[in-house]
């Protein structure tokens, strides 16, 4: 499953695997404010695991303990995107990427 948000506020997205998906995993665009992705298998995805593209207004969403699958370092993991109408790259970062996969049941 792949996960799509669009101008959401204080959404929670936890315990879920988004793997193998055709072109990215977790997209994030338009004016999303205080959302939660943690705790996620977010592997194996074409092109992006995770990107977002954001005006200038969306801010304190959070990524959190996070399983990558390529990513394989106790550092924050930079999430990469673009700034809306100015494609000015910005970056989010997982604070506490997961360094082992998480057993979730679907």
């Amino acid at each position: 499953m792949d996960v799509i948000m669009s101008n959401g506020i204080y959404n929670k997205i936890i315990h879920n695997n988004i793997l193998d998906n055709g072109l990215r995993g977790v997209y994030i665009w338009g004016w999303c404010k205080y959302n939660t992705i943690a705790e996620n298998n977010i592997v194996g995805n074409k092109k992006y695991n995770a990107h977002f593209v954001i005006p200038d207004r969306s801010y304190n969403n959070t990524w959190n303990a996070n399983y990558w699958g390529n990513w394989h370092i106790p550092v924050p993991k930079p999430i990469l995107g673009f700034i809306m109408g100015f494609g000015l790259p910005w970056l989010y970062f997982d604070m506490h990427p997961a360094m082992e996969p998480y057993e979730i049941l679907q």
